[in-house]
């Protein structure tokens, strides 16, 4: 189990990057938990591992990227 937290600025006139990595180490799937500023808990289930994934609030995963090491 991991966790980590996307902040939307770390001091002045900064701002932080939203994407967050995950190592999966041998496993090829992942299931994501997401609780939202607003108090909105999303899951998305059986995510492939190599890819960016894009999730909006409210409406779950918008984009897929693969990539390859």
């Amino acid at each position: 189990r991991q966790a980590q937290a996307v902040l939307a600025s770390s001091g002045y006139l900064s701002c932080g990057d939203r994407r967050l990595h995950f190592g999966l180490g041998t496993a090829t799937t992942a299931d994501l938990e997401i609780a939202w500023p607003s108090g909105v808990h999303e899951s998305v289930k059986g995510l492939r591992a190599n890819q960016l994934v894009t999730v909006k609030e409210g409406v779950g995963v918008v984009g897929r990227e693969r990539f390859g090491l």
